[in-house]
Order: C-alpha cells, then structure tokens, then sequence
C-alpha cells in the first residue's frame, strides 16, 4: 500500500508548532500500513525546514510624552523570523533628520525634541511572512507661557471691564485670576461689573499645567469723580470779622480745589 508521511520534529506536531520554531531539520520516515502485521522502514530522508513567522509586536505602545527639548525613545518592539524590516514614517512620511536615529532593537530616538515633532509616528515591519504597523502618538510638552495681558486699567467708578489673559502651553494650561489672595476668575477673559473703589489694585494672571506655570500681574484703578463733603451753601458773619470758608471734596485721584467769587 502507499506510504503514510508523517512529518515530525521531536515531539512537535509541525502543523501545530510551527510558528513557534525557527529553521530545524525535518527528518521524514515513510511506513507500511500496519494492517500487514510489520512495519518496514524504507527510506529515511532529510530536508531544511525554514519555518517563517510573520512580524508581531511584543510591546506596543500608543502614545509617548516627552518634555520640550529632552530626548526621547520611541519604542517598536517587534519580532519574527526572518529579523523584520523596520520603517519608520510621520504623516505618511519617511522621518529623516539629523536629530532622529533608528537603533538596532527598532526604538526611534529624536534628540533635542521640537514642537514640531509633535504628531503620529507608525513603525512598519516586514518579512516573508507578511508586515504589520503600529501608530505612536508623539506628545511634545511644555510650561506655560503668557502670550498677552491686559494693560494697566483706569475705569469709572460703577462701569464694568473685561480683562484678557491668553496662555499657551502643553497640556493647555488651566488660567487663573487673583485678586489679592482671592480666586476672582478662572477663566481666560475676566469681566468685572459696576466697579467701586475697593475694586481697585492688583489683579494676577497665574497659567499653569503640568510642566509648570507662569503668573503676570496688571493694575486697575477706579475713578471716582469728586462729590463734596459736609459743603456749606451759606455763611453770615459781621462785617470786618475774619471768615473761613470749608471747602472739602473727596474724589480718586484727589481732586483739585478752586475757588471763585462771583459778582
């Protein structure tokens, strides 16, 4: 009768397990049926059995953070056999520039790390067997920064004003106002309404997140228009006698103080 072939490596079920091994030999036996009571070995034979895993990751990664101007690894751990081939790429671009490396162990290294090194990075691998690719957020972070503030203010007593404090930063930072020791706004745009003189002073703009933060300070003063206190319309004294006229206003800043005779 035919041969029955049976293809084994050591104790292995080839079939089964052959995407764990690498290149082994393959000894292959030919046997008789066993219904003829014998087995007869008719010819041992020999042959190079490369076994091809396609490319996986062992590790991966989505997204990697790093601080403005340190460097960075951004790993690709990836196996197969035969060794994968890795490519790197940014927005469907091969990454070339002189701070970039690729490492042997397929890690992506960019040095003295750049705003604009922010965005996704895909590391492509393949072999005979097939490619895969994975995508990695690059996460290029930095303190706050205070873009512009409102300028010293001078506003009329009971009118209203809106402070402006623009902060950039990476992760956006959370913006602030203080007045005194005291949380007045926490928000970009501060409005303030019918202002009074104890409204007056220094107003604090403080942006922070988690790389730090940065604060910058303006003045606002409040107008109050001069109203006069304890005024006497009408003084009689004798003729000849020393008189004094009060004359006492209160106003911000101090009002000046004229006097006129009429007639």
């Amino acid at each position: 009768p035919l041969p029955i072939v049976r293809r084994r490596y050591r104790a292995y079920d080839l079939r089964r397990e052959s995407r764990r091994l690498g290149a082994v030999r393959l000894q292959c036996r030919k046997h008789d049926d066993a219904r003829s009571g014998f087995v007869a070995v008719r010819k041992n034979s020999s042959a190079a059995l490369e076994v091809i895993i396609p490319p996986y990751f062992i590790r991966s990664v989505s997204k990697v953070n790093v601080l403005l101007g340190d460097r960075v690894l951004i790993p690709c751990n990836v196996a197969g056999v035969p060794s994968p081939k890795l490519e790197w790429s940014k927005m469907g671009k091969t990454v070339s520039s002189l701070r970039y490396q690729v490492f042997q162990n397929g890690s992506l290294q960019i040095s003295e790390s750049q705003v604009r090194d922010s965005g996704i990075f895909t590391c492509f691998a393949s072999n005979k067997g097939g490619n895969v690719s994975s995508q990695i957020l690059l996460d290029v972070q930095y303190a706050p920064s205070i873009k512009n503030i409102s300028g010293n203010q001078s506003v009329l007593v009971a009118s209203g004003l809106t402070l402006e404090c623009i902060a950039k930063g990476n992760p956006v930072p959370a913006v602030r106002w203080l007045f005194g020791e005291r949380t007045v706004g926490r928000n970009s745009l501060l409005t303030l309404s019918n202002l009074q003189s104890s409204d007056a002073g220094e107003y604090k703009c403080v942006a922070e997140n988690e790389r730090g933060f940065i604060e910058s300070s303006l003045r606002m003063d409040v107008i109050v228009p001069p109203s006069f206190v304890d005024f006497i319309a009408t003084v009689r004294v004798r003729e000849g006698v020393t008189v004094t006229l009060p004359c006492r206003a209160q106003a911000i800043p101090t009002a000046r103080i004229e006097w006129y005779r009429k007639g």
